[in-house]
């Protein structure tokens, strides 16, 4: 017998009128000590309903950059990332990068294990838009 489970939600994180977020959270468990989560960010620009990526958000590597060196100085020193971040190649921004908009900028959301452990979930870093800009 093979027992498993999926379970999926979804969050409005932000909604502007021009900018809209919605985060999924998805869970699968397959066998073993516990399942894995994912989380997903869709994110579009209303007017014209083009879906963004994060890669249109930080449209060159200086940004990327920027943003890489202001995530892994917020976590550095904080929990639940200090254990997982010790250098700064430790914090990965790439184009599979999930993220939302907030108000002042865009919210980073990392995978499980990615900078912190399972039972941290989905850890986040808001980054601020004079920091990308």
């Amino acid at each position: 017998m093979c027992n498993y489970e999926y379970i999926t939600n979804y969050k409005v994180n932000y909604n502007d009128g021009s900018k809209l977020s919605i985060l999924t959270n998805n869970y699968a468990y397959t066998g073993g000590a516990h399942g894995i989560g994912y989380a997903e960010s869709f994110n579009f620009t209303i007017s014209n309903g083009k879906q963004m990526k994060i890669s249109d958000v930080l449209t060159s590597k200086s940004k990327m950059n920027s943003v890489q060196k202001f995530a892994y100085k917020y976590m550095k020193n904080r929990e639940p990332f200090k254990h997982f971040v010790t250098k700064s190649s430790d914090v990965k921004i790439n184009k599979d990068t999930q993220f939302y908009y907030n108000r002042d900028g865009i919210t980073l959301v990392f995978q499980e294990y990615e900078v912190a452990s399972y039972a941290d979930g989905n850890p986040t870093v808001s980054v601020p838009y004079s920091v990308y800009k």
